[in-house]
């Protein structure tokens, strides 16, 4: 699976950039038309982002410290951003709430 790119790489991308120019000291507008094209990047990328949901890996013979059921008794998250790639839920929910992928 491809490794998504964030926010953050991109701003960290863009931080790059800018010291790069400084040591080659391209000028003023050569920086500012290569800004521009990793701002539009960046505003793409916020909003096509999809939600995160956080969770965390189990196993899943643990033991719920509410019901004391193996985790892999919980209910699956149903909700379609809760989804695999191929369509298919993932992630267990826990009486707390707690998302587990087992």
């Amino acid at each position: 699976m491809a490794e998504r790119t964030t926010t953050s790489d991109l701003r960290c991308a863009r931080n790059a950039l800018q010291t790069i120019c400084r040591e080659v000291a391209l000028n003023r507008e050569d920086i500012k038309s290569l800004l521009t094209i990793e701002q539009i990047a960046i505003t793409a990328l916020e909003e096509t982002e999809e939600p995160i949901i956080p969770f965390r890996r189990a196993d899943s013979r643990q033991v719920c410290s509410e019901c004391f059921s193996k985790y892999h008794e919980h209910p699956r998250d149903r909700r379609p951003e809760a989804a695999s790639d191929q369509g298919e839920p993932f992630l267990r929910v826990l009486c707390n709430g707690e998302r587990v992928k087992l």
